[in-house]
C-alpha cells in the first residue's frame, strides 16, 4: 500500500513524460533512456547528482551494495494468494539470464588483454 501522499495516474493521451517533466507536471524522471530535454540541454532539467557515478562509488564505499538499475515487482496479493514460489522462481531466472552476460565480459576482458599483449609484442619488435 502507497503512502497517501503518493499519486499514481495514466498520462493524458497525446501528452509525454518529457513533456510533462520540462513543464513542471512531474517532479522527476527515473526511465532507462535518458530523456530528450537533458540531451537538448534545456536549462531547468538536470540530473539528481551532478556526478552520478562518484555518488555511485560513495555508496558502494559505504554499504557494499552496487546501486540498483533496474527493480523487478511482484504483486503482493499475486505473490501471497496465488503463487508464492514465483519470488524465488524470477530470483533464479534472472541470476540464470545474467550468467551469459557475465561470460561475455569475461571474454572481451581476455581479447582485450590478448589486443595488449599483441600491440606491446608489435611494439617491441618496432624498437
Amino acid at each position: 500500500m502507497l503512502q497517501s501522499e503518493i499519486k499514481i495516474e495514466n498520462i493524458v493521451p497525446g501528452k509525454n513524460l518529457s513533456d510533462m517533466l520540462v513543464t513542471g507536471e512531474i517532479d522527476a524522471l527515473l526511465t532507462a533512456q535518458v530523456p530528450l530535454p537533458y540531451i537538448k540541454r534545456v536549462p531547468q532539467i538536470k540530473r539528481l547528482f551532478s556526478d552520478p557515478r562518484q555518488v555511485e562509488a560513495e555508496h558502494f564505499r559505504r554499504t557494499g551494495i552496487f546501486p540498483i538499475m533496474h527493480v523487478m515487482v511482484i504483486h503482493e496479493v499475486f505473490y501471497r494468494r496465488h503463487h508464492p514460489w514465483v519470488a524465488q522462481s524470477l530470483y533464479k531466472a534472472l541470476l540464470e539470464s545474467k550468467r551469459p552476460c557475465i561470460e561475455a565480459i569475461y571474454q572481451m576482458t581476455r581479447s582485450i588483454q590478448c589486443f595488449r599483449g599483441r600491440v606491446s609484442t608489435l611494439k617491441a619488435s618496432e624498437s
